[in-house]
């Protein structure tokens, strides 16, 4: 009777410490992916910041201006004719 409580006592035992074994190797595995997508995600963070200070930068008037006057636009002197819109009688008498 005590070799078999023995027996089936560490048979139990090399059970539970295999299962230990693989889940602490697959929680390690999750860690270490986690913290990898982790610093991918802290890069994406610093390009779209970077991306979006580029974009305000490149979006601002005084740059559009200057580009502008750059590619040979100039300055109005007149201000500028709108044509209204053609009323629905109008349009509906034609």
């Amino acid at each position: 009777m005590p070799k078999i409580l023995f027996i089936s006592t560490f048979i139990i035992f090399i059970v539970t410490l295999g299962a230990q074994v693989y889940l602490t190797n697959a929680l390690a595995l999750k860690s270490k992916e986690l913290k990898e997508l982790s610093g991918k995600k802290i890069d994406l963070q610093k390009d779209i910041a970077k991306l979006e200070y580029e974009n305000s930068a490149l979006s601002s008037l005084a740059y559009i201006e200057e580009q502008a006057r750059t590619n040979g636009f100039v300055d109005m002197k007149e201000p500028i004719n709108t044509i209204k819109p053609a009323s629905v009688a109008v349009v509906l008498s034609q």
